[in-house]
């Protein structure tokens, strides 16, 4: 059996025709990234003018389900929008903006296009082998045409049925993907790099099983379901521990842990890295009873304090899911200040610091609201710490605010908020 998937209005003889918008041809209703076939049935899928309309993290999660259908050796041939060619062509040709872009209809615009590199790199990386790329024109529009092969390893089965369960449980929504999605996509091909058929084996998968756990221990659940009787029989005691670490809320303590550590500016990924040590000697004890070290911060964990409510949200434990919470704090704190709330912006931009020690927006404004109180020791010092995180881009306005409070007193100037944006 043959797939052509995306068929909008072109049935394609000899394969079935699917479309999960389009109904004038399609034989079938189905999304790409879910298709109602059994493992290993399908000898061939098409993919033509497809995976830019299903965006960045679709287009991962559907090659990995191409792959979970197609036989071993099955071929799989993707074309899509040659994306560097059209961007040079645009200067001559206007109506390429329609080839880049799309159009304005439902399931015809485009959510990301790839260069000929990055979707290589994908393919290599979802399970796929022999990769032939072909240049070519389509009626004036610059096309990529790449036919691969599905490589079969006990590896890219699980990882493609991992892929699978993680949709069918909701973990990850891809009709409007956010930033936790984006977070468990980076960790899951961080788990792909490490488990190549040579590393699948049940002593080295503990190590990745204990570092699912201290991301996002419904993700370890998945991944254990996944896994062939003779691991699971073996990772039985990560099954006992998983329930009662997902009500705890496991990923919210360690972020609370990492939240009581003071932080210098920029020093946050040693703190990060210290809190993942100690959460590992918190699972050995928990999984083979191996006594806690009094030295180490495990036993804090074991205490299991009361959470904040702000840090009840996070369910995975990320830098980047703490950088999220630091920005949505730092939001609320400048709003809080235009509002003339300076209490609630103080406690809020202290808190974004907390959770991320790269907060420069937040530095910064703790030292123009030490300006208003006259405070200008602590304001120097608030404004070194800013100095000290400050993107390249930003250094220059910080250099010369600070140099007009110096040499000229220009206080006035710098009592209000500076607002931030999304770094």
């Amino acid at each position: 059996m043959k797939l052509n998937l995306g068929c909008g209005p072109f049935f394609k003889k000899g394969y079935v025709n699917l479309d999960a918008f389009d109904s004038t041809v399609a034989q079938k209703k189905a999304l790409a990234w879910r298709l109602p076939y059994r493992n290993s049935s399908i000898e061939e899928v098409l993919a033509s003018q497809l995976v830019e309309h299903l965006g960045y993290l679709a287009t991962v999660f559907s090659f990995w389900e191409w792959h979970r259908v197609l036989k071993n050796g099955g071929k799989l041939i993707v074309e899509t929008v040659d994306f560097q060619k059209t961007i040079r062509g645009l200067e001559k040709d206007k109506n390429l903006k329609h080839w880049l872009f799309g159009k304005e209809k439902p399931g015809m615009t485009h959510q990301y296009c790839f260069d000929q590199d990055e979707l290589q790199k994908i393919l290599k990386a979802t399970g796929f082998s022999e990769v032939k790329v072909q240049k070519k024109t389509i009626l004036d529009k610059p096309v990529l045409r790449f036919e691969v092969a599905k490589k079969e390893s006990p590896g890219n089965n699980f990882l493609a049925r991992l892929r699978q369960l993680i949709l069918k449980k909701g973990l990850i929504d891809l009709k409007r993907a956010a930033n936790l999605d984006f977070d468990r996509e980076a960790f899951l091909e961080w788990l792909e790099n490490n488990l190549t058929q040579k590393n699948f084996k049940v002593n080295y998968f503990k190590d990745l099983l204990r570092e699912s756990l201290i991301f996002d221990p419904r993700l370890a659940a998945l991944m254990l379901e996944c896994l062939p009787l003779e691991f699971s029989s073996q990772l039985k005691n990560y099954g006992r521990v998983i329930p009662k670490l997902v009500e705890k809320k496991f990923p919210a303590y360690l972020g609370y842990l990492f939240y009581r550590i003071p932080k210098a500016a920029g020093f946050e990924k040693i703190v990060f890295n210290r809190v993942k040590k100690a959460a590992r000697e918190y699972l050995n004890f928990l999984v083979d009873k191996i006594p806690l070290e009094k030295s180490s911060f495990a036993p804090l964990i074991y205490q299991r304090p009361n959470l904040p409510s702000f840090l009840q949200r996070p369910e995975t434990f990320s830098l980047e899911s703490l950088r999220d919470l630091s920005f949505l704090a730092e939001s609320k704190a400048i709003a809080a200040w235009c509002q003339g709330k300076k209490k609630t912006a103080l406690g809020l931009f202290k808190r974004a610091i907390k959770l991320h020690s790269g907060a420069f927006f937040s530095y910064w404004n703790l030292a123009r609201m030490n300006l208003v109180k006259n405070n200008l020791y602590q304001a120097i010092i608030y404004y070194e710490k800013a100095w000290e995180v400050v993107p390249p881009d930003l250094e220059k306005e910080l250099e010369k605010e600070i140099g007009g409070l110096v040499r000229n007193n220009q206080f006035k100037k710098y009592c209000q908020p500076k607002e931030n944006v999304y770094y």
